[in-house]
């Protein structure tokens, strides 16, 4: 969505809470994925304009861990 945003609408937009510490935080909540989601993760790591969410990308592979935003809503 980032990604989406970023092209369609502005590339100064900043991501959210989307960041390896928050996953690292919010551990409890996160949850696994699939195979094609693997996938998805590894082609969003070369689009340029996603570069500056390099590390929590990385991270969400290494771990096989992702979070929706949902859960960090209090």
């Amino acid at each position: 969505m980032l990604a989406r945003l970023r092209r369609e609408i502005s590339g100064s937009i900043q991501p959210y809470r989307m960041n390896k510490q928050e996953l690292i935080t919010f551990a409890a909540f996160t949850s696994s994925f699939s195979p094609e989601c693997s996938q998805k993760l590894r082609e969003l790591t070369a689009r340029a304009e996603l570069k500056d969410c390099s590390e929590c990308l990385a991270y969400m592979l290494e771990c096989c861990v992702r979070l929706e935003q949902e859960a960090l809503l209090e």
